[in-house]
């Protein structure tokens, strides 16, 4: 809240970081000081004042979302850029930016394996072979969500923890990010969720009922040792379907969307008409169920993670804000994005591993609006996307703003588009010479793109003037592979 007594003007919060985020707000909506980039050449965007005047400031605002969560934000510009957009979780914790963790990971392993109560020589933690052999930890890709023994271990490790700390009340048990093996024959066979209650191993939901049961096991004896504690889980990969179990009141779960397709909200049954595609078909459906069964609900989505960002822009601004409007109609505490994209003119791994070309901050060359979009949309999913573009082009792109507008029009418009014809699921992976092929040129959109890009590159000046020229360097060099375009 901002309010003005007198010559004197109070910046309130309920915590010390809502008292920060006021802080960016007055300034954002008073003197337009917008911080849009971690690379303050390029991101700190205002302009010198001769003097100044605070004009906006009886209000107050909160957003709907407890947790609200930008996980490109481990390297320290990064962080503030997190912060000053009003956001508050990072994959780690920056206390003096009053930015919290997000509290998920795939831990359960190392969970098992440090707990006091740990018994090296015990065979039952682990999966089999197809013959019901033991491969001890080695051979293991998950540990055995039939062992009871295996969910005492666990959770001695988080009571030990909690006992240790007071301040940590949150542990979470995530599985391992691959595949389960087999526990032979228990696999084979049905599983008693509850008394006279079962799921068998062709059910979508066995592996998820079987996975809840174990966190359900855990969740009862940290509470009965430490009442406050909670813990965490994971409805993602291979355990992504509701369970036909209940789930404890003590265990937040944590969705991780994988495979979700970026052409409709991730709420929205439509997909079936067009896809089928077992990894995206399923949420909208297995969403609302989760959020019935859980007494808490966080997600984790992949915006901000596509494998070629660095090529082309993801214009999925209408998706976010669908998606998150449903989820404040439902009540859900809040999401993180995936996305690991310091701003620093280095190479990465993943850049590496799939072969895109470019920087890190390159992605952010591409991908600049979506993320401050996200931002804006993430503390008020009712914003007014259009007005929210028009301003931030004209802030950012100053003279060049008319022809950038056109062009993020222009990649939305060939986007819908193309969504409505693409039969099959549209991914984080999919590689730039495929979207530029079924979202431009299919869309006929390729020589506008080009000509208002060349227009923005003439009106530009500063060091905006070379992102737009990667930007057009980008969307020639993938239609150049074309005869025709």
């Amino acid at each position: 809240a901002i309010r003005q007594a007198g010559d004197s003007i109070y910046v309130i919060g309920n915590t010390s970081k809502g008292a920060m985020n006021g802080v960016y707000d007055l300034l954002e909506d008073n003197f337009e000081i917008l911080w849009t980039r971690a690379d303050e050449q390029k991101g700190l965007i205002y302009d010198k004042l001769e003097e100044a005047s605070i004009q906006k400031c009886d209000y107050r605002e909160k957003s709907p979302f407890e947790i609200r969560g930008i996980l490109f934000g481990e390297e320290r510009t990064n962080a503030l850029l997190v912060a000053r957009n009003k956001g508050n979780t990072l994959y780690t914790s920056v206390p003096d930016l009053g930015l919290n963790s997000f509290e998920c990971g795939h831990s359960i392993m190392s969970l098992l394996l440090s707990s006091p109560i740990y018994d090296p020589e015990e065979t039952e933690y682990w999966e089999t072979d197809a013959e019901g052999n033991c491969l001890g930890q080695a051979g293991s890709l998950q540990v055995n969500p039939w062992s009871d023994k295996a969910a005492e271990v666990i959770a001695a490790t988080i009571i030990a923890r909690m006992q240790a700390d007071p301040s940590e009340r949150h542990i979470f048990i995530g599985i391992e990010d691959h595949p389960h093996g087999r526990v032979v024959p228990e696999d084979t066979l049905p599983f008693e969720y509850a008394p006279g209650q079962f799921v068998y191993p062709e059910d979508r939901n066995y592996d998820s009922t079987l996975h809840i049961s174990m966190i359900n096991k855990i969740a009862r004896l940290v509470k009965a040792a430490i009442p406050d504690g909670r813990i965490g889980a994971f409805a993602y990969s291979y355990v992504i379907a509701p369970p036909a179990c209940e789930i404890e009141d003590n265990v937040r779960i944590c969705y991780a969307a994988s495979g979700e397709d970026f052409t409709t909200s991730i709420l929205d049954p439509s997909i079936r008409d067009r896809v089928r595609d077992t990894a995206c078909i399923y949420h909208c459906e297995d969403l609302p169920t989760w959020l019935e069964r859980a007494n808490s609900v966080v997600f984790w989505h992949y915006y901000t993670c596509n494998s070629y960002g660095t090529e082309f822009g993801w214009p999925i601004w209408y998706r976010m804000q669908e998606d998150f409007q449903g989820y404040q109609r439902m009540g859900v505490e809040g999401l993180a994005t995936d996305g690991s994209i310091p701003d620093l003119d280095m190479r990465n791994s993943w850049l590496d591993y799939n072969g895109a070309k470019g920087m890190l901050s390159n992605y952010w060359d591409m991908n600049v609006l979506l993320c401050w979009l996200y931002e804006k949309l993430l503390w008020n999913p009712n914003e007014d996307i259009p007005a929210l573009i028009e301003y931030f082009c004209d802030r950012v792109y100053k003279e060049a703003s008319p022809y950038m507008q056109e062009y993020y029009r222009l990649m939305e418009q060939g986007f819908r588009g193309g969504a409505s014809t693409y039969g099959r699921q549209l991914g984080i992976s999919v590689r730039s010479a495929e979207y530029y092929k079924s979202f431009v040129k299919k869309q006929d959109i390729g020589h506008a793109l080009l000509d208002t890009l060349d227009l923005a590159i003439q009106a530009a000046s500063g060091p905006i003037k070379d992102s737009i020229q990667y930007m057009r360097d980008c969307v020639y060099a993938a239609l150049s592979a074309y005869k025709s375009f």
